[in-house]
């Protein structure tokens, strides 16, 4: 008996093997081409490790064999690669109400960050309550408030590069660390060898009721975490939620302020004579007895339209996240004829390929 029992199991398990090849099958050849997978369960990601070369290099030789959108195999998930900044705003952006959600991410987003980390949450009441806090710290008005850590820090960098000019990679970090760092707590880093850098990840609850208590006795310098501690938030907002939120600047402001920076710098060397235009502009409008500020940004239109040139070129020359940040859809859709489906688990990923 027990042997008819193994056939039938056997049978049956087959036949649902065969029911999931064929119904992916259909799901995959309405989607958008791409490379071919190895099989059921293996994926395409086993070429991309055998080419030894970073996985957007490889996406872009795909780019360039499949088009601007195509679909790879993510185990046993489906991924859509984008490397077209028109589709990613059509898609990203334009519907955004089915696109704005993440992927299962266990290692930085459960394990690392015990589910806090707005940037790996999917789309809900968790996500909202994080934009909600980003928007008292950092929105309108309380974005200006970051000008004076930014005056400050950027005085300092300049004194420390005519100073150690040899060393000006080692400031420049230094720079970015602090500024972020005192938008998110009031606090500056006078040197990148400081305990709190290296061990920031696990004192962040740390660095909260560090603001608390100098907010208790008068010495806290306003910051995002002060503006979210002050706020009258409503229930539902955990003690460690609000750390990580606060923390968000730091976190996501480092990299690529030094990325800007560095940009900047590699620009100047290579066009010197742009450099020696906006040097010119700030002698005959500042002048060499002070530094400039914000509040003369509108009479320095050259200077201006200098950090805006070498920030849009960033993405071209040294791009923090080649692959963006993946998306997951809430519900299946449609692009030029290709069905774009979510699996029914927000299982499909986004990757916006800069360039």
């Amino acid at each position: 008996m027990s042997r008819y029992l193994l056939v039938d199991f056997l049978v049956l398990f087959a036949f649902g093997l065969a029911t999931l090849w064929v119904r992916r099958s259909r799901k995959r050849a309405a989607m958008p081409p791409g490379p071919r997978s190895h099989g059921l369960w293996l994926d395409n990601s086993r070429e991309v490790l055998k080419s030894g070369k970073p996985r957007w290099m490889v996406f872009g030789k795909w780019k360039d064999e499949y088009g601007l959108i195509f679909t790879i195999r993510l185990g046993t998930k489906v991924g859509v690669v984008i490397s077209s900044a028109q589709i990613a705003w059509d898609l990203l952006e334009k519907r955004g109400d089915i696109y704005s959600s993440r992927p299962r991410n266990i290692v930085a987003g459960e394990i690392l960050s015990r589910g806090f980390r707005g940037l790996f949450a999917p789309y809900g009441d968790k996500w909202r309550k994080f934009r909600k806090i980003l928007n008292i710290g950092l929105s309108g008005k309380q974005a200006l408030t970051c000008r004076a850590f930014q005056t400050l820090e950027s005085a300092v960098l300049l004194q420390q590069i005519l100073d150690t000019p040899a060393s000006f990679l080692h400031h420049v970090e230094r720079f970015a660390v602090s500024t972020v760092f005192s938008i998110s707590y009031g606090r500056r880093i006078k040197s990148i060898e400081d305990p709190i850098v290296k061990e920031h990840s696990e004192v962040i609850n740390g660095h909260l009721h560090e603001v608390r208590d100098k907010m208790a006795n008068g010495t806290a310098k306003e910051c995002m975490s002060s503006r979210v501690l002050s706020a009258n938030m409503p229930e539902g907002y955990s003690e460690e939620g609000l750390a990580f939120a606060a923390s968000s600047p730091y976190v996501a402001g480092v990299d690529t302020t030094l990325a800007t920076l560095h940009v900047f710098l590699l620009a100047t060397v290579c066009n010197p004579e742009v450099m020696k235009k906006a040097q010119a502009e700030l002698d005959t409008v500042v002048g060499r007895e002070r530094l400039p500020t914000f509040q003369g940004e509108n009479i320095l239109p050259y200077c201006g339209a200098l950090i805006k040139e070498v920030t849009r070129q960033v993405s071209l020359w040294r791009p923090v996240a080649p692959l963006g940040v993946a998306h997951a859809t809430t519900r299946d859709d449609y692009h030029n004829g290709y069905i774009l489906h979510s699996s029914g688990n927000n299982d499909l990923a986004e990757h916006l390929l800069n360039g």
